[in-house]
């Protein structure tokens, strides 16, 4: 199970641009049941992990709309309070790999796909990440210089839920109703000897405007 923490029973204010949370002191413990399978394979030249899941929710804690002091908003936002209103199931696959090709020079790459749906309210869970992951390259030379390339990357999400929708962190991005992909490119290179480390970087170098999916912050742009 999982215990109502201090913030879903006491916070009063403003989360959001249009949302106002009052204190919720009845609320239950979550329960969950959870399945979980997976391989792992481990060599001198191949490294790698497949996972699959799935937790079912009981008595999930959510945010609804109610009332405050008679009324559903107050300073011109909604009033939400988290209760148990339903069950839910989350379930995904989590994938990693990583794998030598020639001495020094090692690949690797990682995917994450989760679903989650509320079954109580037949629609997606809330905040709910698109699949994403990540695949590179490093290369370490026996003199101490060593050069990493990598690609992260997300997919649309199109499963949102209306809480999403309403989320202005999550509906200033939306583009027909759909979260975008994004990719990003990043380089690093450096020299070792000893105690003496030195780096350069270059992050993001497609210059890509994306955020991580339900974040309220903008990630770096091109930088170095």
């Amino acid at each position: 199970f999982r215990a109502p923490n201090v913030d879903d029973m006491s916070k009063f204010g403003t989360l959001e641009a249009n949302v106002f949370e009052i204190p919720s002191a009845e609320l239950s413990p979550e329960r969950s049941i959870n399945i979980e399978s997976g391989l792992k394979c481990n060599s001198s030249i191949v490294s790698a992990t497949f996972v699959a899941y799935q937790t079912k929710l009981f008595d999930l804690i959510d945010r609804i709309p109610t009332t405050y002091e008679g009324s559903d908003t107050f300073e011109g936002r909604k009033v939400y309070q988290k209760q148990n209103v339903g069950d839910a199931v989350i379930k995904g696959i989590e994938a990693d790999v990583e794998a030598t090709i020639i001495q020094s020079f090692t690949v690797f790459g990682n995917l994450t796909y989760t679903y989650g749906e509320n079954i109580t309210k037949q629609e997606p869970m809330r905040r709910i990440p698109p699949l994403f992951g990540k695949t590179g390259f490093r290369y370490n030379h026996s003199s101490g210089v060593w050069l990493k390339g990598e690609c992260a990357m997300a997919g649309k999400q199109d499963r949102l839920a209306a809480g999403d929708k309403s989320d202005v962190r999550i509906k200033i991005r939306l583009v027909d109703e759909v979260m975008p992909a994004w990719d990003v490119i990043n380089v690093f290179a450096g020299y070792s000897y000893k105690s003496f480390r030195v780096q350069v970087y270059g992050q993001n170098l497609l210059n890509t405007a994306y955020r991580i999916y339900a974040s309220g912050v903008d990630c770096y742009g091109r930088s170095s």
